[in-house]
Parts: C-alpha cells; sequence; structure tokens
C-alpha cells in the first residue's frame, strides 16, 4: 500500500510540473491577455486600426476564450459543485463557493478532555494525535461484551437468509465498476490526492 502511495505522490508531483509547462500560471496569463486586448479595442474604438488590428483582435479574443475555460475548469475543481451542468460560466460563483467550502470545513478550534478550548492548527494536531493514540493503544483494549441469547430474542429479525447471504458475499468486479464510474468528478479527493475525474 505505502508503494502506491509513494508511486502516486510521484504522479501528482509530475502532473503539476505538467500543469504548469502546459497551462502556466492561469490567472497571470488571462491579465496579459485582458491587458492586451483591452489596448487593441482602444485604438479600434478610437478609430486607428487596421485589418491586421481587427485580425489580431480575433486572436486575443479566441486566447481569452481559452484561458475562461481553463479558469472556469479550475474553479469547478475547487468548488465541488455538482449540480451545475458543463458549460455553465459563473466564476465568481465558483469561488465563492470554494471559499464557503474552505471555511465550512476548517477546524478553529476543538475541546479537549477537560472541556477546555484546543487552538492552532499545531496545538489542534497534537491533541488529536495524543487523543487517538491514547484511544487506541493496547493498554485500553476491552474485552467484548457478552451478548444474552434472551437479548437477542428481543432484537426483530430484519433481514432473511438470502439478504444475509447478499450482505457476505464477496464483492464483484461490476459493482466495483459500477461504484467508481457514478462517483460525481470533482468531489473531494481520495487519499492519494486525485478526485474521481482522474481515474
Amino acid at each position: 500500500m505505502f508503494k502506491i502511495y509513494k508511486k502516486l505522490e510521484i504522479i501528482k508531483r509530475e502532473v503539476k510540473a505538467w500543469g504548469l509547462s502546459s497551462f502556466g500560471d492561469i490567472f497571470k496569463r488571462k491579465k496579459e491577455v485582458e491587458t492586451n486586448l483591452d489596448h487593441l479595442q482602444r485604438t479600434i474604438a478610437e478609430g486607428n486600426s487596421s485589418m491586421d488590428t481587427h485580425t489580431e483582435e480575433e486572436g486575443w479574443i479566441h486566447k481569452w476564450k481559452e484561458i475562461m475555460n481553463l479558469e472556469e475548469i479550475y474553479r469547478k475543481q475547487r468548488s465541488r459543485i455538482q449540480w451545475l451542468t458543463e458549460g455553465d460560466r459563473n466564476i465568481s460563483f465558483f469561488h465563492r463557493s470554494a471559499l464557503k467550502h474552505k471555511r465550512r470545513n476548517t477546524i478553529h478550534s476543538i475541546l479537549n478532555n477537560r472541556n477546555e478550548e484546543v487552538v492552532g492548527n499545531n496545538e489542534i494536531g497534537q491533541w488529536a494525535s495524543l487523543h487517538f493514540a491514547n484511544a487506541y493503544s493496547n493498554d485500553r483494549v476491552r474485552e467484548p461484551i457478552e451478548i444474552s441469547d434472551k437479548l437477542l430474542s428481543l432484537i426483530p429479525q430484519v433481514l432473511d437468509e438470502a439478504d444475509n447471504e447478499l450482505l457476505i458475499r464477496r464483492v464483484s468486479e461490476e459493482e466495483v465498476q459500477e461504484a467508481v464510474f457514478t462517483m460525481a468528478s470533482f468531489k473531494a479527493p481520495g487519499p492519494d490526492g486525485f478526485p474521481p475525474a482522474f481515474l
């Protein structure tokens, strides 16, 4: 398992480097394209244009549309909004959703076992690590509780033998494939850091 994560880390690093070399900084490129387009359109509006200027403007408009598509994909991935259809162009909405998602998932403080507030990323991390190390240490393992037949008889039987067989049988390859293919493309990434769309 460790080897798989190591390989995925290498892939992630390589994909990031590829993204930067292939696309560069999207926001920096967007600013450059918009600056050049604005300059050309001012020139055209002032009447100091030629056929070449109009052709150049079309080229910059095409580049602007490409950048906007890249930014839209980036915002969708960051916002993890699933119910919008492909092609919706609402960049500020995606940006706000990503920020709201980040704020909602940020842990600012927790209460420790003495009911004291713990703040700060390092302190929260240290306390959580200590808590779970103590919770699952060998000396805290308890013996399983004996459940009497009388108590079990009070629990109604909901599943029949056929249902039980379905629950305990091995998971088929088709079930795994169906589960993976029905996952939302840009939902939260797994432990490997990749969203389902990467599969």
